[in-house]
């Protein structure tokens, strides 16, 4: 087992700006004929507008996000972690209101656990910042605009909290997990 993660290190990220990226897809957000929505930034105070500042500059510094001159935009809200941090997430629940749904599938967990009878080790795999993944489309990034006290953004590769996210990541997630099984079980 050792010797299977010593060969594959490349896999493995110790930090965020050692996740890998994925080239096979992009995410696209699809609106239709919605006008671009415009939100003002939420209210904060001086400490949480720090706080904010430190996280655009951390996306920014990694390449996740970029200034931005879109006509859309969307507030960002800090919401506190069990361990005291904060998670820095952008309130699109307007943007998602006039997103077309990708409806893929999850598959049935029934399914993903009978297709490893017969195996004796098992291990988890955890996507550290899985959606930084897979990029945004380019021609759609100005519609995932979110807006600070102290500036306009848009994502390169995707923050939590939009509908357009789960399916794509779910898709390529659980194709290339499970098009692995029969082969690692082989």
């Amino acid at each position: 087992m050792f010797q299977l993660l010593e060969e594959n290190l490349e896999c493995f990220a110790a930090n965020a700006s050692e996740v890998g990226r994925c080239n096979i897809s992009e995410h696209n957000i699809e609106t239709g004929d919605s006008p671009p929505i415009h939100q003002a930034p939420y209210a904060s105070a001086w400490k949480a507008r720090t706080i904010v500042n430190e996280q655009v500059k951390s996306l920014e510094e990694v390449g996740i996000i970029e200034i931005s001159d879109s006509s859309w935009s969307a507030p960002v809200v800090l919401i506190r972690k069990k361990d005291g941090t904060w998670r820095f997430c952008v309130d699109y629940r307007k943007l998602n209101s006039v997103t077309v749904r990708d409806v893929y599938p999850l598959p049935r967990i029934a399914d993903v656990l009978s297709r490893l009878e017969g195996a004796e080790f098992f291990s988890i795999l955890y996507l550290q910042a899985g959606y930084h993944q897979i990029p945004v489309r380019e021609e759609d990034r100005h519609k995932t605009a979110f807006i600070t006290a102290d500036g306009l953004y848009q994502c390169i590769w995707p923050i939590e909290r939009a509908h357009f996210i789960p399916a794509v990541h779910g898709y390529y997630t659980g194709r290339t997990s499970m098009d692995s099984v029969p082969r690692l079980l082989g």
